[in-house]
């Protein structure tokens, strides 16, 4: 992972203690189409290839998009379609697989457009939900499919033909294209 950028510092304990370099610039919807020139002034600087978003709640532009599309990977903290879209993220998207009374939740690794939780769906890493499951002990659960899928996106070759192959090997539960 070449550089972590954020827009707001939450991350930067994180990228400190794997010595990854942080950059945090906030964005507002005035600050928008400046903040994408930054985002992606590092990203070229840092040679990046393939960007994965995660915890990063914010539309992307249509310029952004377009340069670099099919480059961009989102990890959603519920399993798509079913719970995406404005809203759904931290606990509101736990709380709401509960209501729906959903048998399992997890993460989805999709790729990013111009709207919210929309791109095509590359694979999910699922868990069970269990009678009793609180939203706070779902989102630990749903973590831990996040990390695999973290740990998945970022490989060099992630979007080369062996991602079906690999995830299962690897990971077992991470259910590829669905």
């Amino acid at each position: 992972i070449p550089v972590i950028i954020g827009n707001h510092p939450d991350l930067e304990t994180v990228a400190n203690q794997f010595r990854v370099p942080f950059q945090c610039l906030p964005v507002t919807a005035a600050t928008k189409a400046a903040q994408e020139s930054q985002v992606q002034e590092l990203l070229r600087q840092h040679h990046v290839d393939l960007v994965v978003m995660a915890r990063y709640m914010q539309i992307l532009s249509g310029d952004f998009v377009d340069a670099w599309g099919g480059r961009l990977i989102n990890i959603h903290p519920a399993l798509l379609p079913r719970h995406g879209g404005p809203g759904m993220y931290g606990r509101r998207v736990h709380q709401a697989v509960l209501d729906a009374g959903d048998q399992e939740s997890g993460a989805t690794v999709h790729f990013a457009d111009e709207a919210y939780d929309r791109g095509e769906i590359l694979g999910q890493g699922r868990v069970p939900v269990l009678p009793g499951d609180t939203a706070e002990n779902l989102a630990a659960l749903v973590g831990v499919a996040n990390g695999l899928c973290i740990s998945f996106a970022h490989e060099d070759d992630a979007l080369d033909h062996g991602l079906e192959e690999r995830i299962l090997e690897e990971f077992g539960q991470f259910e590829p294209g669905k």
